[in-house]
């Protein structure tokens, strides 16, 4: 699981202010709680600023929308390996403009696949 991964340090989370704001809009407070709780390895959050938000609206242009290009160019800010997502449509937008992305945007399942393996 990636959980585990990260919890045996075998894999580094990166959270953002952007994130952190989403799941505190979420109406379901248990939902948002669980989040909150697996964000809570985090080393790295990467804070709000101009230049994300710039790159951001870059990201707009090639079909990304709102938080999700917040999400993304968080991701790059960090040099992230991957971002890890389960939102489909995220997933379709990013997929169609994988190649001006600086950050692999993945499904959990394929963050793990990759992570194992890199360890063989």
């Amino acid at each position: 699981m990636l959980v585990a991964e990260v919890e045996a340090s075998r894999a580094e989370l990166v959270t953002s202010e952007y994130l952190v704001f989403e799941v505190s809009q979420t109406p379901d407070v248990d939902r948002a709680h669980r989040v909150m709780t697996l964000l809570g390895p985090a080393k790295t959050t990467v804070k709000a600023s101009p230049d994300v938000v710039a790159r951001a609206h870059q990201l707009e242009r090639l079909g990304l929308r709102g938080l999700d290009a917040l999400h993304v160019a968080s991701a790059e800010a960090a040099a992230a390996e991957f971002l890890v997502t389960t939102d489909d449509r995220m997933l379709r937008r990013t997929r169609r403009a994988s190649a001006q992305l600086q950050v692999k945007v993945v499904t959990p399942v394929q963050a793990l696949a990759r992570l194992l393996a890199e360890r063989e």
